[in-house]
């Protein structure tokens, strides 16, 4: 090879890479193509957050409900523990649960790379993830409508309405301001 042909090759890797992180993690062969990443309204399309019985990530034989969060508001995070947009975003999660979980606020993360149990399990303990983390299957993933990139997020209100999508790494200020909209309705 030549050095016109190695600097064009590192430059289209780099570029790849580089639109990869901006965008979010698409890394995994169970996702679909990228779509953008943002914030789509979704409370004009009337669609309730899916009914699911899932096992939780620290333990296998416990499973959790999603009638155990009726009358809540919910953020669902669809995530990855090799994401690197979802692991950076755990910290402002964590706020959150704690922030808002007195005003009837509740994080449940969906974890769609169980296939890695101890290294989840291990995620969660070092990170002291302080919200339920669920093993997601492929068809809450579609009934959610698909999940195009990591992280996914959905906004839930309290009659279980679908409210909003974020697809992509959030910006953390319009989450915030979603998340306190909502607990006031």
């Amino acid at each position: 090879m030549n050095l016109k042909k190695v600097f064009t090759y590192c430059l289209y890797v780099t570029l790849a890479f580089g639109l990869l992180l901006m965008a979010g993690c698409t890394g995994s062969s169970d996702l679909e193509p990228a779509s953008a990443t943002g914030i789509m309204d979704l409370h004009k399309e009337g669609r309730r957050m899916p009914e699911f019985n899932l096992p939780s990530a620290l333990s296998e034989n416990s499973t959790i409900s999603s009638e155990s969060f009726k009358d809540k508001v919910v953020l669902v995070s669809f995530f990855a523990s090799w994401c690197r947009s979802c692991l950076e975003e755990i910290p402002l999660l964590k706020k959150l649960q704690s922030r808002f979980s007195d005003n009837g606020f509740v994080l449940i993360a969906m974890a769609i790379d169980h296939e890695n149990k101890i290294g989840l399990k291990n995620l969660i303990q070092k990170q002291k993830i302080n919200y339920p983390v669920l093993l997601a299957d492929e068809a809450i993933k579609k009934e959610f409508g698909g999940i195009a990139i990591l992280p996914t997020m959905f906004l839930v209100d309290r009659e279980g309405k679908l409210l909003k999508k974020y697809s992509g790494h959030i910006d953390r200020d319009s989450l915030i301001k979603d998340i306190k909209q909502t607990l006031k309705r």
